[in-house]
């Protein structure tokens, strides 16, 4: 019942930084950077630019032969 109510939370990133910026806090860490959480519509750009940036797609190709 709890994931009806917070699906989607984190698709406003307003919201998201607030969440997070006091779990931060809760755990004695600085707020996240500004730009930490960029504002997309678009879920699949949010997941590709993830990707890129945590996978290293030329390994990856090459492993595979591509």
């Amino acid at each position: 019942i709890l994931g009806t109510y917070v699906h989607g939370l984190f698709d406003e990133p307003t919201a998201a930084r607030a969440l997070l910026d006091h779990l931060c806090a809760v755990c004695g860490r600085p707020p996240l950077a500004r730009d930490a959480i960029a504002a997309s519509s678009d879920p699949y750009a949010r997941l590709a630019a993830h990707v890129r940036a945590h996978v290293d797609v030329r390994a990856l190709r090459q492993a595979i032969g591509a």
